[in-house]
């Protein structure tokens, strides 16, 4: 986590250093048509793929459980 918030904060100075403001970028039209369409993606592949996989995984596990464990 920690590893991430350098990272971030590295590219934030970095941005700074050549002069990228990232207000403008976040504020514009374009940026918001942007980070609509990646929000889709993800929102996308998180119904697609990543719920799936977890359901199946948790009720391989919890269904196998009872097997494992009988009371």
């Amino acid at each position: 986590m920690i590893k991430w918030i350098i990272i971030i904060v590295i590219i934030v100075l970095a941005l700074s250093y050549w002069q990228i403001d990232l207000r403008g970028i976040v504020e514009s039209e374009a940026g918001q048509a942007n980070f609509n369409f990646v929000k889709e993606i993800l929102v996308n592949a998180w119904q697609t793929y990543i719920v799936p996989a977890w359901e199946f995984v948790k009720a391989l596990i919890f269904d196998n459980l009872a097997r494992i464990w009988p009371n």
